[in-house]
């Protein structure tokens, strides 16, 4: 398992190696994913506030390039010639004073949460999708970022010292004029254009994920809905179709999964067949649920979505926190979605984190609990065995092979990061 991570919020790390670092307290962790190349590419919160009288700007959310050591996350503006790797800003702790006219000014620390990443292409053309949830009053929303990088991008602005480019409407590297204050390039990085805002009047909330179907070329965010109160989904095809200014699609209307007080702690995969499939906390009873949704096509276009299940997984005291979904070969032609939960009843103890996954092929997929509390049998579920007491905090559940093959691993935040291997029987 790969992990990205902040250490001490000072230094961001992929797996041991360093790649960037700031004052501590600054550095929060974000996500990352491969092209098809095989080349990572990352974004984290930069939360800094330089708010003396020599310096006017603030921390960001930052976008890098492979697993390697970049500069100091406050230099990344900088045209030192040693800089010369990919860097981007995608958003700043204010607008103040912001280039592309964004009239936000006031400064909200750890202003944006949960950042997701997805990514499509190769090495010539990667398509960057980026989102998270801004959290801020005057501009709250659930933001998204599309941008093309890569070696051969017709519509480009260079990378100093690389033959890589970004079709954003500013330059990745020496953007900032000189500061006579300072005597030098002003720290922080600027909020390019380009943002979408997915959400808007507080039909939103920090729970949320983002998925790319390669296979249909369509990118999902599912969501809970703080002002109504249930889980929601959008979705835009082809997400890479065009460059900034002239993007083919936009975000199609929201479809409603479920409208109960459920969709928080959302997490979401697709299959091979184009099926979305999400585990979420319902509050109403403290529940673990799972709903099960469909596309339909227009053209080869996703023109809609269908709920075709909506179950409850483990109603066992309080289950369904800090979810993670998997998906898992369990015989020929039949991959079944494996969920990670967090049981705050038994918060504190090693016996917290638990994986369930349904013991029927996906068509067949019934409840694996009722609101009595009481088990099925519909559904296998599993204590995760863990070193130390996992914390209230994200889980991930991957498998160990290739596609969907190979044990589950587990991996949690405790005295220590862990991860635990379910071992076949």
């Amino acid at each position: 398992m790969m992990w990205m991570y902040a250490d001490n919020n000072q230094y961001l790390r992929a797996n041991g190696t360093q790649l960037t670092y700031s004052w501590a307290g600054a550095i929060y962790g974000g996500d990352f994913a491969y092209n098809a190349a095989g080349t990572p590419t990352w974004v984290f919160l930069h939360n800094m506030n330089w708010g003396g009288a020599a310096y006017t700007d603030f921390g960001s959310v930052q976008w890098g390039k492979t697993f390697s050591t970049l500069p100091a996350a406050y230099y990344w503006n900088r045209p030192y010639n040693d800089q010369k790797s990919g860097r981007l800003g995608l958003g700043n702790l204010s607008f103040n004073g912001n280039t592309t006219g964004y009239s936000y000014s006031g400064t909200t620390m750890k202003r944006y949460e949960n950042i997701k990443m997805q990514v499509s292409g190769n090495a010539r053309d990667t398509l960057n999708m980026v989102a998270y949830f801004d959290k801020a009053d005057e501009s709250r929303s659930i933001v998204f970022w599309r941008f093309h990088e890569g070696t051969s991008i017709s519509q480009k602005k260079e990378q100093t010292g690389q033959t890589a480019y970004s079709d954003l409407s500013r330059i990745v590297a020496n953007t900032y004029q000189y500061n006579s204050v300072t005597q030098e390039t002003d720290v922080g990085l600027d909020t390019p254009a380009g943002r979408e805002e997915i959400t808007s009047s507080k039909a939103d909330s920090s729970y949320f994920d983002m998925a790319y179907d390669s296979v249909l070329d369509v990118v999902y965010i599912a969501y809970y809905d703080e002002a109504a109160g249930g889980l929601k989904i959008t979705y835009l095809n082809s997400p890479a179709s065009g460059y900034y200014g002239n993007w083919t699609n936009s975000w199609q209307d929201a479809v409603e999964v479920d409208p109960d007080a459920a969709g928080q702690y959302v997490t979401m995969i697709t299959d091979a067949s184009g099926r979305i499939h999400l585990a979420y906390y319902d509050s109403t009873g403290s529940y673990l649920k799972y709903a099960l949704l469909t596309p339909t096509r227009t053209s080869g276009a996703v023109s809609g979505l269908t709920v075709t299940k909506k179950i409850l997984v483990d109603t066992l005291f309080t289950n369904g926190m800090y979810n993670s979904i998997t998906l898992k070969q369990f015989g020929t032609n039949d991959v079944r979605p494996v969920i990670c939960s967090y049981s705050i009843s038994y918060g504190g103890t090693k016996y917290s984190l638990r994986t369930s996954w349904p013991l029927t092929i996906v068509e067949n997929i019934e409840a694996g609990a009722n609101t009595d509390s009481e088990y099925t049998g519909k559904w296998e579920t599993v204590v995760v065995c863990a070193a130390n007491p996992p914390s209230q905090d994200n889980t991930f559940i991957e498998t160990a092979g290739t596609g969907y093959t190979g044990n589950l691993t587990v991996g949690y935040n405790s005295t220590h990061l862990e991860q635990s291997v379910l071992l076949p029987e």
